[in-house]
Order: structure tokens, then sequence, then C-alpha cells
């Protein structure tokens, strides 16, 4: 074989080695990952649409938040990130569109009192004196959190029920 001869055979194999693992890759993950990007993009059109802004000071505290947790695990975010396969630029934009479904869904998030000690009753958990405020503070987040998650996936649920989605595409 010459260079060139070997060179070509070598791009043939590759070329169908590397196609055969895109159409694995389509088979088996293919709608998951349309309907992500999909998800996303409507997510994106009604931020825009509802003027909502999140600002760069939003995003960076969130990192800041973040770091502070991995950290405490003996980490840095980057390598977090490159374990899932994500770019800073990837984490930023993921935290802008939470950010904003977190904004979109706000005024449906409201945590009562009675709510608080309902939870805590149901819980069955014991509140040592002196922590009342702390234990209250704690289950207030986590049905605040609750609701939150709650009121986003309907959103998303409402958004892409009211879409026009045409597929060109079958996996």
């Amino acid at each position: 074989f010459t260079l060139y001869e070997l060179v070509e055979k070598v791009s043939r194999i590759w070329g169908t080695c590397h196609l055969a693992i895109i159409k694995e890759l389509e088979k088996t993950s293919g709608n998951s990952l349309l309907d992500s990007i999909i998800t996303e993009k409507l997510i994106q059109k009604e931020i825009s649409a509802k003027k909502i802004v999140i600002s760069s000071e939003e995003v960076d505290a969130e990192i800041k938040r973040i770091e502070g947790q991995i950290a405490i695990q003996g980490d840095t975010i980057e390598v977090a990130l490159a374990a899932q396969g994500m770019s800073m630029d990837d984490l930023r934009k993921k935290i802008a569109i939470q950010k904003g479904l977190e904004k979109m869904v706000a005024d449906k998030v409201a945590v009562t009192d009675q709510e608080v000690a309902k939870y805590i009753k149901d819980s069955g958990a014991s509140i040592p004196k002196g922590q009342e405020a702390t234990i209250n503070a704690q289950a207030k987040a986590e049905l605040s959190n609750q609701k939150l998650d709650d009121e986003i996936q309907s959103l998303i649920s409402d958004i892409k029920s009211k879409a026009k989605i045409q597929y060109f595409v079958n996996y």
C-alpha cells in the first residue's frame, strides 16, 4: 500500500465506524435528546416572550453556591462539570433557564405557616427545644422547593402542550 491508499482505507473504516456509532446513539437516545432540545427551546421562547431577564449576577451567584457545595465534597466545579460532560457555558445556560422558570412560577409557590406546621406534624419528627425556628425554616424551604418543582413541571407541560411541534425524524 502507498501512504495515500492506507490513509484512504483508514478514513473509510473510521467513517463507517463513526456512522455506526452515530446511528446507534440515535436509536438509543434520539427521542429523549430531541425532546430535551425541543423543551429547552420552548422554555427559552417562553422566557423571552414574558420578557424575563436573568442577570449575569444571578447566574454568577448560583455558580458560587454550587461551587461551595462541591468544595464541601472536596472537588472543584471544573471536575464536576467534566464528569457531567458539561462546560461552564453549558452550566450558565442551564442556570439561566432554571432561573427563568423560577421567575415564571414565583407567585405560585408561597408557603403558609399552616403548611409548615402540618408538614412538621406529618413528619412525626420531634423538635429539640430551641431548634423550632431552624426546623421551621428547613421545613418551609423543603415545601417551597417541592412547590417550585411541581409548578415548573406543570408549566413545562403546559408550554409543550400548546406548542405546535412537527417531527421530521423518527427515532
